[in-house]
């Protein structure tokens, strides 16, 4: 499974953006893919670049790219703070070891209240290394009273808590 993860190859498309004719990457198959997501933001950002004569990237490469991208952004840290450099060097790690992951999708856990709602997990380190706000559009209506009422507060793994409880309790129970 990890080779197959490590041979995809990603076309490039040519689109306008401020004027600008850049690069951004497309999906091999329909679903969820926070890797190019945040390669793509990173492209239309200048923090990454892909040759204009480039018609794919490897994962191997687009990995690699990332990676550097992250490096360069830590080694602007300060050298003096210690601990702070050993987390850092953690966080990198973490964040590279994502990158096969990403390619699926990412297990996060939304809240209904705000865009930037999320329980914290590890798979998000890579959002803060690289400097994209990751945000979501599953937000509960104010103006649907009821639903808001019940879903206003809650993460989405609450939630899915609360329609299991409600369900066990309105099924009949068997004799045993």
């Amino acid at each position: 499974s990890s080779f197959v993860a490590m041979s995809l190859v990603y076309r490039t498309k040519r689109m306008l953006y401020y004027g600008n004719e850049l690069p951004i990457l497309m999906q091999n198959e329909n679903g969820p893919c926070p890797l190019l997501a945040l390669a793509n933001v990173l492209l239309l950002r200048g923090g990454i670049h892909i040759h204009p004569d480039y018609s794919e990237v490897t994962f191997e490469d687009l990995s690699a790219r990332l990676a550097e991208h992250m490096l360069d952004k830590s080694a602007t840290l300060s050298e003096s703070d210690e601990e702070l450099r050993a987390n850092q060097q953690q966080n990198l790690a973490d964040g590279m070891s994502l990158f096969p992951k990403l390619q699926r999708g990412l297990d996060v856990n939304v809240g209904f209240t705000k865009i930037d709602a999320f329980e914290y997990s590890e798979d998000q380190v890579i959002f803060d290394l690289l400097n994209v706000r990751l945000v979501h559009g599953w937000l509960s209506d104010p103006q649907d009273a009821a639903t808001h009422g019940v879903v206003g507060m809650l993460t989405y793994n609450q939630l899915v808590e609360k329609v299991i409880e409600v369900s066990s309790l309105s099924q009949p129970s068997t004799p045993a």
